[in-house]
């Protein structure tokens, strides 16, 4: 309902509240609701210099319930309703009554109905029909009576709101407690341990929590900032405390530090917690007064509490970024292979056997760019080539096992198809950055642990199929190709992958007693080389079958006939070259 302009002029507030009080201190707001000039009158006489709990009354008058909407609407913390029945129409107060409950939503106003008309208005049905907490016939309303019948619904007020707070308080400690070491949640965690105290303490002020590194002189530079606040303070977590309050108080605050002991004023008191020379805490609570034994004790546990919770942060913190460094160097992922996501639980010794696929990484042309370059260029070189194409290999599901000065060993504990797609990755990645890779792959069974001494350790891979993965990436050289795989994970591979893939022949490893067969992956390839590699794939074939048979010289024809026909294709005159050294001529 939209009040008249005749209403809004009856708006008036109590000109006899009691002289100037500290900035922090709170007022109870009484509304007065009622079309008879002498019963506004009245009212301020009998209770107009009435302090409660400390906190003096403060008096707002309207003449109809339709101006009560619009103070209503504007004041959501008054305390008290002193409402009249019949204003504006018969039932004009019950309307409002219902209104202030279930559309403002506001249950903490208490509400004491004044009818000079009790007829109007019967009381019991009144009681039962309307929610509110008292009914007076003004016939029967003395000095006296008004004024406990506004203390005894000022404290209802004050009760409810401190439930209120209590729930407030209660439900961020439940919410924040299920992930207490991460920082909002601490915070939270904090904030609703200071509503409980604020509740317990001061349930009306406002109070806040904050903390600081550094006992010295200079406190402004080491800023110490609210971590919780309440009241006219929870708007400024976050902020440096000297920037919150005012010149006094930061005087206060120094002194505090200096002393190691409370400030207790009359209108706010200090209270520090120091848990060594260079982290301390505080609480600033306002409106206290003067304190008992009880309620200082409560407030020096919630310091040390909420200065415990703050430590424990830290020390959690400190050790998730050990472990963070610590898997810079042994990878989280390689632990986890060997059966622990804990580094604290493996020892020097421990081992696990299981297939992998191994990939060796090199970078060309290193020595001749480290030539050219200065050592410091070479390195921010070398990181920006690793920061390129590892996320590739860990998108892929592998995990780097070594750095090998200009190149790495990667292993891939799932398909080995993860593998040859993080290869294919890194080609395309190292070209991006204007260089060139060889990329050897293989499937073999390995033997993954921790060697070295007590004073310092490191995972290893050690196996056949390592040394195969290598001895595979230095053929990428002699072929001039990008990705040499091995039969063995040319077999796992699906049928569209392979169909970017050609046989070059086997080659002797050393340390294996049988040769490697070895196959190119030109799914990276430029796309015209890549569309020339597919349409000569079965002639490839068919000629690479020749050589390994033993049939060199047809092999050769054929190979040579398809240089001819494919003059860009590197690796068709490696196997021409491969054919004449077969035959004794190369």
């Amino acid at each position: 309902m939209t009040a008249t302009p005749d209403d809004l002029d009856a708006l008036v507030f109590a000109d006899d509240v009691p002289g100037p009080e500290p900035s922090s201190a709170r007022v109870w707001k009484l509304l007065v609701v009622d079309d008879e000039p002498a019963i506004h009158d009245v009212t301020r006489l009998a209770v107009g210099d009435l302090r409660i709990d400390g906190h003096p009354l403060a008096i707002l008058s309207v003449q109809s319930a339709s101006a009560a909407r619009v103070v209503l609407q504007s004041h959501l913390d008054i305390a008290v309703i002193l409402l009249d029945v019949v204003m504006e129409s018969e039932n004009a107060g019950l309307e409002l009554v219902r209104w202030i409950r279930n559309i403002l939503g506001n249950s903490r106003v208490r509400i004491v109905l004044r009818t000079g008309q009790p007829g109007h208005a019967p009381e019991q049905r009144v009681m039962f029909d309307y929610d509110i907490n008292d009914y007076r016939d003004k016939t029967e309303i003395t000095a006296q009576r008004l004024t406990t019948t506004v203390i005894g619904a000022v404290r209802s007020y004050r009760d409810l709101c401190t439930i209120e707070s209590h729930k407030f308080g209660l439900e961020q400690i439940v919410r924040s407690t299920a992930a207490l070491f991460e920082r909002q949640s601490v915070d939270h965690f904090i904030t609703g341990v200071l509503h409980q105290l604020s509740a317990l303490v001061s349930p009306q002020e406002s109070a806040m929590f904050f903390q600081g590194h550094g006992l010295g002189l200079d406190l402004v530079t080491t800023s110490p900032t609210v971590i919780a606040g309440t009241g006219r303070f929870h708007d400024f977590v976050g902020k440096p405390v000297s920037h919150v309050v005012d010149e006094e108080v930061w005087r206060d605050i120094t002194t505090m530090l200096r002393t190691r002991t409370p400030v207790l004023r009359t209108s706010y008191n200090i209270f520090g917690i120091f848990r060594d020379e260079e982290i301390w805490a505080a609480v600033f609570m306002e409106g206290l007064g003067e304190l008992g034994p009880w309620d200082q004790r409560l407030i020096e546990l919630f310091c040390q509490n909420a200065s415990v919770a703050l430590e424990n942060h830290r020390l959690h913190h400190r050790q998730v970024t050990m472990s963070q460094a610590f898997a810079r160097f042994v990878p989280q992922r390689l632990l986890e292979l060997m059966g622990s996501g804990d580094a604290t639980m493996v020892a020097l010794g421990d081992q696990i056997q299981r297939e992998m696929t191994v990939v060796f990484v090199d970078l060309r042309s290193f020595t001749a760019r480290a030539e050219q370059q200065s050592p410091a260029a070479t390195f921010e070189f070398l990181n920006q080539f690793f920061a390129a194409i590892v996320p590739a290999i860990h998108d892929a599901g592998g995990v780097v096992d070594k750095y090998l000065g200009d190149g790495l060993m990667a292993l891939f504990p799932d398909a080995p198809a993860q593998a040859v797609i993080s290869a294919l990755g890194v080609v395309q990645r190292t070209r991006e950055l204007g260089a060139d890779v060889g990329v050897g792959v293989h499937l073999g069974p390995v033997t993954l642990g921790l060697v070295g001494a007590a004073g310092r350790m490191e995972s290893t891979v050690v196996s056949d199929a390592v040394n195969a993965a290598a001895r595979i990436e230095r053929l990428t050289r002699r072929f001039s190709a990008d990705l040499l795989i091995s039969a063995a994970v040319y077999d796992r591979l699906p049928s569209d992958m392979q169909a970017d893939t050609r046989p070059l022949g086997d080659y002797v490893v050393p340390g294996k007693s049988h040769p490697v067969v070895v196959y190119e992956v030109f799914a990276g390839d430029p796309a015209e080389l890549r569309a020339a590699k597919r349409a000569s794939r079965a002639a490839v074939v068919a000629a690479v079958d020749q050589m390994l048979a033993g049939k060199l010289a047809e092999a050769e024809l054929a190979l040579i006939a398809l240089r001819d026909a494919c003059p860009n294709d590197p690796v068709i005159r490696a196997l021409v070259d491969e054919c004449g050294h077969r035959e004794g001529r190369g």
